[in-house]
């Protein structure tokens, strides 16, 4: 019931407290897309969800210790954060 559509700069947004589902159409490249992914393995006290179309950054995912594939489909991947990560 609680969903929140975010409009703003990917480097200014901070992730809410709870738990997070993330959809992302292959949105970002390079230092951008690692800032992202830094930021939605931060702890926010929940468990966050990345629902990844088109992962052509997948390995800022894998690298970054905070995320397990939980799933992968032709068209994309689903992570989700680690637990103690």
């Amino acid at each position: 019931r609680d969903v929140r559509v975010v409009w703003q700069d990917a480097l200014d947004w901070k992730p809410p407290k709870g738990d997070v589902v993330v959809f992302m159409y292959n949105p970002f490249r390079g230092a951008v897309m690692d800032a992202v992914v830094e930021r939605l393995g931060q702890a926010n006290h929940g468990e966050t969800i990345v629902l990844y179309h088109t992962p052509l950054e997948r390995a800022l995912f894998e690298r970054s210790g905070r995320f397990e594939l939980i799933a992968e489909f032709p068209f994309g991947l689903v992570y989700r954060t680690r637990s103690g990560a």
